[in-house]
């Protein structure tokens, strides 16, 4: 009978522990799904266990590939990477940062091996600003991106042309050459530059020099008239020069050289292979985008404030507490308000350069006259240029600036 009893209750066991190992193995099913994932172009089978909602992937969970090629663990939105992030490849790189909508977005670390990592940025999945290289947490390189790929390598097809022969190149051809800055037209999302050579021959180049342009941001340096400079380029066509509200104004029909790189030779430095140290302010004053993306601290006093809505957003006019020469502008959201004299403390990352109107009366005066006319202000200037009556843009239309670092808080 006893016999009879201990075998019931084992057998009794044994049935309660095999339904646990069912329930366990059913609750894991139920965690895993089978998941298709877009990366980098590729679609990759796998398995992902973490939080669901209405049947995507949503919260915090892991996704890895049958191959064992991407590995990914962090945030999830609607099945896609969202948030904080970090993906690992078969070769054991991880790459850490902010993912939007399944892309790439703000700044990423890719650590490559034990004593080796990147960062860089990106915008929708595509890099931008400057690459900084570490080797045992110390920096050993830096590079550029331009469209998407290194300024490095694209400098290595320039062709090394004078003036007569750039202007029989295919349009699009990436050409190399010296020339002096013999004018200097500020607009007010961009610069123009009207070059010398040494036979007398002119062509321009035109470029944004405000806020970085994360696409496509020519690394040009603030020059001055006089400036001999090596320019790296692409061939453009032919295009007007017509710059108004400039007293020594005149017009002309150039080449024209859409720029990827340029760096002043007279002061006998280049700046792609300076020594990494701490960036005084003048350097940053003279290669704004040179240091796009890099994040630094800042101990200010607050000279202006504009408003730009009712959200909070504005830019701030500041100086440095160890120099009222070093001036920043910093472009931020937030509720609290400043005062001018007022200290403030703030992170953020050099993002280009603030141009502030100077001449502002004639800009007022020609915005009023604008009003009164009521026609664009670009109906009011015209110049007779080659024979044609040419109408400049709105935006062709010169002031006086004054330019200063721009620094971004809170992206």
């Amino acid at each position: 009978m006893k016999k009879r009893i201990l075998i019931g209750v084992c057998l009794t066991g044994l049935a309660v522990f095999g339904i646990a190992v069912v329930q366990e193995r059913y609750a894991i099913a139920e965690k895993q799904h089978e998941l298709i994932v877009k990366w980098d172009g590729t679609e990759y089978q796998g398995l992902y266990e973490g939080d669901v909602k209405n049947a995507f992937p949503e919260g915090v969970g892991t996704f890895v590939s049958k191959d064992e090629k991407i590995t990914y663990e962090g945030n999830w939105k609607k099945g896609k990477f969202s948030g904080e992030g970090t993906l690992i490849y078969e070769d054991g790189t991880k790459e850490s940062g902010q993912f939007v909508k399944g892309k790439r977005n703000g700044e990423f670390k890719k650590q490559l091996s034990d004593s080796e990592y990147e960062i860089t940025n990106y915008s929708n999945n595509v890099t931008y600003g400057v690459l900084y290289k570490y080797r045992n947490d110390k920096l050993e390189k830096k590079d550029y991106y331009y469209g998407g790929n290194l300024v490095s390598s694209i400098l290595q097809n320039a062709k090394e042309l004078s003036l007569s022969e750039i202007v029989n190149q295919e349009i699009e051809d990436l050409v190399c050459f010296q020339s002096v800055v013999s004018r200097i037209s500020q607009l007010e999302e961009s610069c123009i530059l009207l070059l010398e050579n040494s036979d007398g021959s002119s062509f321009i180049i035109e470029y944004s020099n405000n806020e970085t342009k994360k696409s496509k941001q020519p690394y040009i340096p603030n020059v001055k008239e006089g400036d001999l400079i090596e320019l790296y380029g692409y061939y453009d066509g032919e295009d007007t020069y017509a710059v108004v509200n400039d007293p020594q104004y005149y017009g002309g029909i150039y080449p024209k050289i859409r720029p990827v790189w340029a760096a002043v030779l007279e002061e006998e430095k280049d700046v792609r292979s300076k020594k990494e140290e701490q960036k005084e302010y003048s350097d940053i004053l003279e290669n704004p985008y040179l240091y796009t993306g890099e994040m630094r601290q800042f101990e200010l006093v607050v000279d202006d404030v504009i408003y730009l809505d009712t959200n909070g957003k504005y830019y701030c006019k500041a100086h440095s507490i160890q120099s009222e020469e070093e001036i920043y502008y910093i472009k931020k959201t937030g509720e609290k308000t400043l005062l001018r004299g007022m200290t403030l403390s703030v992170s953020g990352k050099i993002i280009g350069q603030y141009k502030e109107l100077q001449n502002v009366e004639n800009y007022l005066k020609d915005r009023a006259y604008q009003n009164e006319i009521k026609e664009p202000i670009k109906e009011i200037y015209k110049k007779v240029i080659n024979d044609k009556e040419q109408i400049v843009n709105d935006e062709d239309i010169c002031y006086e600036y004054k330019i200063y670092p721009l620094i971004i808080v809170g992206e």
